[in-house]
């Protein structure tokens, strides 16, 4: 890294600090993932995660970004080390497995941070003291978010990183990731992810206020879920909408501290499964949420998402009707429960 130099003056003259690129050791692992969100913008998710049999691996660091995007971190130990065809083959565990990824996130994160994923554009983060320039020729054949970080320490507590092949800070279209802004933003097929999902969420209203009630005092919004209150408090409806499918679901959580009072509302409603699921028409998704805070009662619609713009009618009635039978179910059983 002989292109980055960085010295300490005073008044009397200039003396270079000297950096160090030791090995990628478990310390500088741990405090990347310690400080994941100050350094990259990305929520830790877990270290060391197994792939299981077929892949065989673990991957370093697992994370997502502020966007939703899957963040795949890899540390490269020495200079020779095959770092980005082993990241490569976790993007390709990540593609068999989202089921588990997103299981994952909403364990750590939430049931919002868990409907919001953007499957179309993970992150692949590789990190060494150097890399080879075959390295970096190689990166450019792949059609993949790959970033090559190197990075160096500096005298106590002093760490740099440099993006190999992405803009520096203050350079045109940075925003706190290292990708530029347009590509961040860019869906295949859909413009911008935010545009598209609130011209979902218009719409769908606009088709809800001629049947329901729910929904009708609350505005398009980007988000991927749309919640209204059930009018008691800590029970929200929501619609939820991905790529390719839509969920509606209540979300318990009454606050701060409440995780045992959560889960005893759950338990109660959960005694009552079979008349709420006939009366709702079919088998809903039970989650206790079990090592989080809030609980949920779901029904997802594979029917189609935001990508298939061509179906959005279908899917919209689709999920306005089982908005409409999810509330219908439980709305006398929640009004029963001792709050």
């Amino acid at each position: 890294m002989s292109d980055i130099r960085l010295f300490r003056f005073d008044g009397e003259g200039v003396t270079e600090i000297e950096g160090q690129s030791v090995a990628v050791e478990k310390s500088l692992q741990t405090t990347i993932e310690k400080h994941c969100d100050a350094f990259f913008g990305v929520r830790f998710l877990a270290s060391e995660y197994s792939t299981g049999k077929s892949h065989s691996g673990r991957i370093d660091t697992l994370g997502i970004d502020r966007d939703g995007c899957p963040v795949i971190f890899e540390y490269k130990r020495t200079i020779n080390e095959a770092v980005i065809s082993q990241a490569l083959s976790y993007l390709d565990w990540l593609d068999d497995h989202r089921e588990a990824f997103q299981l994952l996130v909403l364990e750590r994160l939430g049931r919002a941070a868990s409907t919001g994923i953007r499957w179309s554009s993970p992150r692949l983060l590789c990190v060494a003291g150097d890399f080879t320039r075959h390295d970096q020729h190689a990166i450019r054949r792949i059609n993949c978010r790959i970033e090559l970080i190197r990075y160096r320490c500096y005298g106590d507590g002093h760490i740099l990183f440099q993006w190999i092949n992405a803009p520096t800070a203050g350079g045109e279209g940075f925003s706190g990731s290292t990708q530029p802004r347009e590509r961040r933003q860019r869906e295949k097929g859909t413009g911008d992810l935010d545009d598209v999902r609130q011209q979902f969420w218009s719409t769908l209203l606009q088709r809800a206020r001629t049947k329901t009630r729910l929904h009708s005092s609350i505005s398009a919004g980007q988000r991927s879920y749309l919640p209204t209150s059930s009018g008691r408090r800590g029970f929200t409806y929501q619609y939820s909408i991905r790529q390719h499918e839509g969920s509606v679901f209540v979300w318990i959580d009454r606050g701060k501290d409440a995780t045992q009072e959560n889960k005893r509302l759950f338990d109660l409603l959960e005694k009552s499964k079979s008349d709420i699921e006939g009366s709702f028409g079919g088998a809903l998704y039970w989650e206790r949420g079990d090592g989080m805070q809030a609980c949920c009662i779901s029904k997802v619609l594979s029917i189609g998402g935001y990508r298939d713009r061509d179906k959005w009618p279908e899917i919209q009635d689709a999920m306005i009707d089982a908005m409409i039978r999810l509330e219908r179910a439980l709305k006398p059983h929640i009004a029963k429960l001792d709050l």
